[in-house]
């Protein structure tokens, strides 16, 4: 398995295990949080050299927000508030809402065969419908096991190079029959967007979700764009993070912000993106994943002790986030970036214990 893979799983993991042990109290109010104090705890106990941006909002209000460390470490550029990262698989809930609109237009049902919108379709995807893509029970071979995958992806490689990486290989098991996370689904439902909307995955984003939303800062990525406070991607101090060629739509290609990346939250959780019905056909055809775990159309729901936490990992060489909301309370946990270590989990599971979000034991 490749490096990065591996440590996108190994993580991944991790936090579904971390989460799904938690023991969730009732929300402390926000007023009775000094936020500002409370961070500055938290960091200065990991030598304060996070390096990214964090967001904490309570009920719709944000009650902290503040930027950390360098952006361009080569000339000492700080990473600012306006400070966009690519979110990784986090990309893969727009995707979803997006299918979900076309769903709601009667443009596509989630039953449907995946074969009926792609314009080539081996044999073994014939059982495979939209619903095992968007819940990863499809069985389709994920790209990022191909061996030599990171030299693959500093390559440009379009979505249909992409495609081609699995198209050709044999399901890991009969659609619908367990769960396997493959970003190989989620490029294929930018396909499918392509196919039943009638216009590219670009232009479907701008026109309905980033623009109607008011999300200035949230965009499909290439690196082609030059896209101004774009955070540098590093693994180390000194060592910029391999460069990863986006070309490609459906599974992390978005770029963001964190005060937008909030702004979706809001509307997403208020039914600005889609309805309350289709939200609930949603939860309700949820596959489970993990002990009170449950993965739906882009988004992963725990309940522990019947509280929810719905939240999603983007994992890029170089760059981290996580977007957490806390159902009891309306609580956004939001956090990037552009060089991640391992106090990234340890700083994410203390901003959590301010919520009476804690561990247990």
């Amino acid at each position: 398995m490749n490096k990065f893979a591996s440590v996108q799983r190994r993580f991944g993991a991790l936090l579904v295990l971390i989460l799904v042990s938690c023991l969730i109290a009732p929300i402390v109010l926000a007023q009775e949080v000094d936020f500002d104090a409370a961070m500055d705890t938290i960091l200065a106990n990991y030598n304060n050299d996070f390096t990214g941006v964090i967001l904490i909002g309570v009920e719709g209000e944000i009650v902290f927000h503040e930027a950390y460390g360098l952006a361009v470490r080569e000339w000492d550029v700080p990473n600012t508030l306006d400070a966009k990262f690519l979110i990784g698989s986090v990309t893969n809930q727009f995707t979803a809402m997006a299918i979900l609109q076309l769903y709601e237009q009667g443009l596509l049902d989630v039953d449907d065969p995946i074969c009926d919108y792609l314009r080539r379709c081996p044999d073994t995807w014939s059982g495979i419908t939209i619903h095992h893509l968007m819940t990863h029970t499809s069985g389709i071979f994920p790209f990022r096991d191909v061996p030599q995958f990171e030299e693959l992806m500093a390559t440009p490689l379009n979505t249909r190079e992409i495609i081609e990486l699995f198209f050709d290989r044999s399901l890991r098991f009969e659609p619908g029959t367990r769960w396997e996370y493959s970003p190989s689904g989620y490029i294929l439902l930018g396909e499918i967007i392509k196919e039943a909307s009638d216009t590219s995955y670009k232009r479907y984003m701008t026109r309905y979700v980033t623009e109607p939303l008011g999300l200035e800062n949230t965009g499909s990525y290439t690196n082609k764009l030059v896209l101004s406070h774009l955070a540098t991607p590093y693994d180390a101090p000194t060592s910029r993070a391999m460069q990863v060629d986006l070309d490609f739509s459906g599974t992390g290609n978005i770029y963001s912000t964190a005060e937008d990346l909030f702004r979706w939250n809001q509307a997403l959780y208020a039914g600005e993106v889609v309805s309350q019905d289709t939200w609930n056909m949603m939860w309700e055809r949820a596959v489970e994943n993990g002990t009170n775990s449950a993965y739906a159309y882009g988004l992963e729901r725990l309940t522990p002790n019947d509280d929810e936490v719905i939240w999603h990992l983007g994992v890029l060489p170089g760059y981290w986030t996580i977007n957490t909301h806390i159902v009891n309370g309306n609580v956004d946990v939001i956090i990037f970036s552009n060089m991640p270590n391992i106090r990234f989990q340890s700083i994410y599971e203390d901003i959590l214990a301010l919520f009476d979000v804690e561990l247990d034991g």
